[in-house]
């Protein structure tokens, strides 16, 4: 990693950051993509612990595993313009001052270990978008989560997908929902009702 490196300036035309791209640059604290950006690969900001700030283009289509990994002082990530449909394995795992996040209508998958002990995150609300699939541990260990909406395309939510998130107080569940993982919300101390869809499946 190029640990003295504080600003980058990308190119305009720019339309895909390769993997391991910037990791470990530890001094690195803001990062304005291209418009062009499409993709941004694995490990690409892998324990930037310095980033603080990161403006998402709109052609943007794909984050990939482990992009933002370790990235623990990124406050925010605003996806709401994008095009980006999947959100890759790991790619925001121990972001620990992450406190929002916005998604795409278009969003589909929320990959395993993707926001991973991201204990700064409050609210996750997927109402609008189209996500069928929360990946295995995807959301445990978000110790602040107290809100999650989900929404009406879901069917599945992967093994340990809430593991320990103790402030999650409540859960309304889509009627479509066919499957609850193993240990999907183990430990969620504060959950005090659950009211299953008849479409449901599996536990």
């Amino acid at each position: 990693g190029c640990s003295s490196l504080a600003s980058v300036a990308f190119p305009d035309a720019l339309q895909t950051i390769g993997r391991s791209a910037f990791f470990g640059c530890s001094s690195l604290a803001s990062v304005v993509f291209p418009d062009a950006l499409q993709t941004i690969g694995e490990r690409a900001f892998y324990k930037c612990s310095s980033l603080v700030s990161v403006v998402f283009p709109d052609a943007l289509q794909t984050i990939g595993s482990y992009a933002f990994e370790g990235c623990s002082s990124l406050a925010s990530v605003d996806l709401s313009t994008t095009n980006v449909q999947t959100i890759g394995e790991y790619a925001f795992y121990q972001c620990s001052s992450l406190a929002s996040v916005a998604f795409p209508d278009a969003f589909q998958t929320i990959g395993d270990y993707a926001f991973f002990s991201c204990s700064s995150l409050a609210l996750v609300d997927l109402s609008t978008t189209n996500v069928q699939t929360i990946g295995k541990r995807a959301l445990s260990e978000c110790s602040s989560l107290a809100s999650v909406a989900f929404p009406d395309a879901l069917q599945t939510i992967g093994d340990g997908a809430f593991w320990r998130c103790s402030s999650l107080s409540s859960v309304a569940f889509p009627d479509a929902l066919q499957t609850i993982g193993a240990y999907a919300f183990y430990g969620c101390s504060s959950l005090a009702s659950v009211a299953f869809p008849d479409a449901l499946q599996t536990i």
